[in-house]
């Protein structure tokens, strides 16, 4: 990114279809951060205040957590310093009101327009993906039991700690987080598609969907060019 610039991006998909290993990916490059709200959410629950325990209820049962909360945790998170050049939106808006609330929040604060970048999985592959999953509760990484390695093991690569599933990765939480994706897919989606709005297929090798990203990315954004002191990074998929 160029000195100077700002660009704000949104990172869309289903839970599974690789939102997080393009947002790490692409923090690395660009230098700004990836904000997930599933992490500003965990921190939360972490804190085991009366609303991460009802915060932690909500995403037990699979259900979303409502939309003035997070709207709230978003707006603060971007107000910090390390936003100055831009950021990106990993899971956020996952309603049309989050949307609309967004809009408004960019306009408030003279930022510019989100570009957008969907990431479009099967859904067979996504329940494949996050059924998958795993947490290494010491150094908090994800790894997939589908990558090989220590992690198909059950064990943290760069610990050696025992990995767990998280709650939201349990089978019925899956099957009823992806339920909803369904519907929320559609108008948040239909809300951006007029837009800055690229479709990205993200049924493929972690390497070549970056690859299909950074063009989509280019082709919308001029302002957006990756940064290479050295090599171009590798991350690890955190699918």
């Amino acid at each position: 990114m160029n000195p100077g610039d700002l660009f704000v991006g949104i990172l869309l998909g289903a839970p599974g279809s690789g939102k997080g290993t393009q947002g790490a990916t692409l923090s690395e490059l660009y230098r700004i951060p990836t904000i997930s709200t599933g992490d500003l959410l965990r921190v939360e629950i972490a804190t085991g205040s009366e609303l991460g325990k009802r915060v932690k209820a909500v995403i037990t049962s699979g259900a979303l957590v409502c939309d003035n909360l997070v709207n709230e945790l978003v707006a603060s998170r971007i107000s910090k310093d390390d936003c100055r050049n831009g950021f990106l939106l990993d899971g956020y808006p996952r309603s049309r009101a989050q949307a609309e609330y967004l809009e408004r929040l960019l306009i408030k604060r003279g930022l510019p327009d989100p570009t957008v970048v969907h990431l479009d999985v099967p859904l067979a592959m996504l329940k494949e993906r996050m059924l998958a999953r795993r947490q290494c509760p010491q150094c908090k990484r994800i790894f997939s039991l589908l990558a090989g390695g220590a992690a198909a093991e059950g064990f943290c690569e760069y610990d050696g700690t025992m990995l767990i599933t998280r709650p939201d990765d349990s089978p019925e939480s899956v099957e009823a987080r992806l339920s909803g994706y369904e519907n929320y897919e559609r108008e948040v989606i239909a809300f951006y598609k007029s837009r800055d709005y690229r479709r990205v297929d993200g049924n493929a090798p972690m390497q070549e969907v970056t690859a299909r990203v950074l063009e989509a990315l280019a082709a919308m954004s001029p302002v957006v060019s990756p940064i290479f002191d050295t090599a171009p990074v590798s991350v690890r998929p955190s699918i």
